[in-house]
């Protein structure tokens, strides 16, 4: 056998999707796993921050100056 077709038949569509199968069942797993603390990835938790009123009070805005600023924002970002 040439080297060529042993790569085409071990590489097909099947054995394709069965691999990204796994790969993704092994990310949900990792995924579960560090949500419980227990894998690779632990949560960060806020600890004394600053405490903000929230909602945010309503504040009437000047259309014109918002709408420079919006203007000048979209072309710098």
């Amino acid at each position: 056998m040439d080297s060529k077709e042993i790569l085409d038949e071990q590489v097909s569509r099947r054995g394709l999707l069965k691999g990204a199968g796994i790969i993704a069942a092994g990310a949900a797993t990792l995924a579960v796993v560090s949500a419980d603390g227990l894998g690779l990835v632990s949560k960060a938790l806020a600890k004394d921050g600053p405490t903000e009123k929230w909602p945010w009070p309503y504040v009437k805005l000047d259309p014109e100056k918002t709408a420079e600023i919006a203007y000048n924002e979209w072309y710098r970002v």
